[in-house]
């Protein structure tokens, strides 16, 4: 685990946490034309190049949509890491990374602003696939998020990355699906992103000391639960939230972090159109490459409007390291599949990492 003593030092003097970003940023992203230098630079920067080929069209609206999901994504990345790049910069309270390693913290600051880089690329490769077939390009927001150091931003830079490796899982089924032969072009594209989001990800963890790959088959997602999990950082505008089509649930916050077979407790916040019962609706988690593992869920308190239950995780006989998705669904829907278990879905998702 990535702490105080091994990667970072308590100074005494530091200077303030950048505030949020604001778009467009100072390299003009999103506003990056073609053959301008601005975009020039960023690909210098990202180690390669938009892709030259034409943007496929005649996509059915289900994909469209779907581009719309990971151009969402990709710029609240771009939000997160600009934030973060400036917070490293500026040596902000938190954000100073060991003066006794300078090789180690130029390191550190050049793979982050690669990624940053990275990130702008994935986002105008995928607003140029909506524009292409007749879509609006998603447009940034203003994004809060919950981290006051270096040791947390890199927590939740995994956590993101995990949500992505699989969401893009599910965009590529449900591509294939939609389009037939037709969605085969957009495999490349997607797998690709994909194998770059690994790479991301494997340099998370190492910094935090942990293994480079969680486990052998990454936790696929559904699209829905990536989208309710992204849109819980935005905190402000949002023009274009209304152009991704998927449900929205009900939060579901997760109160501690297992570590093997334990009890999770969960709280979620009723209203007068969600309610919590434990007899007409099941906990179910997503792990692994495995089929989705429904469980009994128990109701502990209520407060108000604040409901605490609580469920076992069977870490240790289902083997759940790296990121479990959970949900609280109808005990009566298809539960079968991950997309099934998102059309039931209730309130989540809840994320849960191990390792």
């Amino acid at each position: 685990m990535l702490t105080t003593s091994n990667i970072l030092v308590a100074l005494s003097v530091g200077f303030a946490a950048a505030a949020p970003t604001v778009f467009p940023l100072p390299d003009g992203f999103p506003n990056l034309a073609p053959g301008s230098p601005q975009l020039q630079q960023v690909q210098t920067t990202a180690g390669g190049t938009l892709g030259n080929g034409p943007p496929p069209t005649g996509l059915a609206p289900d994909t469209v949509n779907s581009f719309g999901l990971i151009a969402f994504n990709e710029i609240l990345e771009v939000a997160f890491f600009s934030e973060l790049v400036s917070n490293i910069r500026a040596r902000a309270d938190g954000y100073q990374l060991d003066p006794l390693i300078e090789a180690f913290n130029l390191k550190v600051l050049d793979a982050v602003v690669a990624f940053n880089q990275q990130e702008e690329l994935h986002a105008l490769t995928a607003n140029a696939i909506r524009q292409a077939n007749n879509a609006d390009a998603i447009q940034p927001c203003s994004f809060k998020f919950p981290v006051g150091d270096f040791e947390s931003a890199i927590a939740l830079a995994q956590t993101l990355t995990d949500v992505v490796l699989g969401v893009l899982q599910d965009v590529e089924v449900n591509a294939i699906t939609a389009n037939g032969v037709a969605g085969a072009p957009l495999m490349q594209a997607i797998s690709s992103i994909l194998g770059q989001e690994g790479q991301q990800d494997g340099y998370y963890r190492t910094l935090q000391l942990k293994r480079p790959s969680a486990e052998p088959f990454l936790t696929g997602n559904a699209r829905a639960f990536a989208f309710n999990a992204l849109r819980s950082f935005v905190d402000g505008d949002c023009p274009s939230l209304n152009e991704i089509h998927f449900p929205v649930f009900g939060p579901l916050n997760v109160v501690n972090q297992p570590c093997g077979d334990e009890t999770v407790y969960f709280n979620v916040t009723t209203t007068a159109n969600s309610t919590i019962d434990e007899h007409s609706q099941k906990l179910v988690y997503l792990n692994g490459g495995n089929l989705p593992l429904v469980q009994d869920f128990k109701v502990e308190n209520k407060t108000g409007d604040v409901t605490v239950l609580s469920a076992f995780f069977p870490h240790d006989k289902n083997v759940m390291d790296g990121l479990t998705v959970a949900a609280i669904v109808k005990a009566d829907g298809k539960l079968d599949s991950n997309d099934g278990v998102a059309d039931a879905t209730l309130f989540g998702p809840g994320l849960i990492e191990v390792n």
